[in-house]
């Protein structure tokens, strides 16, 4: 884990994941209607938003789940990421509902994060691997 003088930004964030499942507990929670209202949002953006933190370092990106997500999710703990900033390709914004959404662009797959001033981490981003938005 990165050290607090190695952070140079820091987000309460939301990335989709098409992997994540809702846990038993969730389930039982949610009740059928709550199942079938998860299940067409999937259907319609590609996963589920799961909640969580995401930290920039000058070597990282990093996506944590918040508790709450780690429970309630079958899958909670595998849903943290971390991509090394030259694994990177692009960073661009794109609309979102409430919040922008960032696209991080990597060889393997695209990462969407959306957060409360995207744009600025997006900038962060991007600052922190060498390149311009």
């Amino acid at each position: 884990m990165a050290s607090a003088d190695d952070v140079i930004d820091r987000r309460m964030a939301s990335v989709l994941f098409a992997e994540a499942e809702p846990g038993l507990a969730a389930k039982w929670m949610l009740g059928l209607d709550g199942r079938a209202g998860i299940a067409i949002t999937k259907k319609l953006v590609g996963g589920t938003w799961v909640g969580g933190n995401a930290g920039l370092t000058r070597e990282t990106l990093r996506f944590r789940p918040n508790l709450v997500n780690r429970m309630a999710h079958r899958n909670g703990e595998t849903l943290g990421i971390a991509i090394p900033l030259g694994d990177i390709r692009s960073v661009t914004e794109r609309f979102g509902l409430a919040t922008r959404i960032i696209d991080i662009e990597t060889a393997a797959a695209t990462l969407s994060l959306r957060c409360y001033r995207a744009q600025a981490f997006a900038y962060a981003i991007d600052a922190a691997r060498g390149a311009s938005v």
